[in-house]
């Protein structure tokens, strides 16, 4: 039986959420998808609807937690889709220079997490098999 919600916060609260956020970071390896489309690595912290929802379709799972209208995003692009103030927004640009470092620096430690991340699934799988 879906659930209802009565508004916008109570849905982000939601084991269904956050499932699903989680999901959706995992699929794009936690990483912005605008900015990888620029050829930038940056990490995505927000999962954002493409179509915005609101009191109307809060109740809609086609629309909230289809993953399809779901987009990784960091901070950065979020504000920009939002159009936060400036003073909220750091340049993620393509600039040679900046990126050089900041993006092998970056492989390195999604490649840690990864890792990371592979050894815990495989103790918990190990876990479940001894129950």
């Amino acid at each position: 039986m879906q659930r209802e919600y009565k508004d916008v916060a109570n849905f982000y609260k939601s084991k269904e959420w956050i499932e699903t956020r989680n999901l959706k970071l995992w699929q794009e390896h936690f990483l912005c998808e605008r900015c990888k489309a620029k050829g930038i690595i940056e990490s995505a912290r927000v999962v954002h609807h493409k179509i915005y929802i609101n009191r109307y379709n809060i109740n809609d799972t086609d629309i909230t937690l289809n993953l399809e209208n779901l987009e990784a995003l960091c901070q950065t692009c979020h504000n920009r889709e939002h159009k936060k103030p400036k003073k909220f927004n750091y340049d993620c640009e393509i600039n040679e220079e900046r990126y050089k470092d900041k993006t092998k620096e970056t492989r390195e430690r999604l490649k840690n997490n990864q890792t990371k991340i592979k050894e815990e699934i495989e103790k918990l799988k190990k876990e479940t098999k001894k129950k």
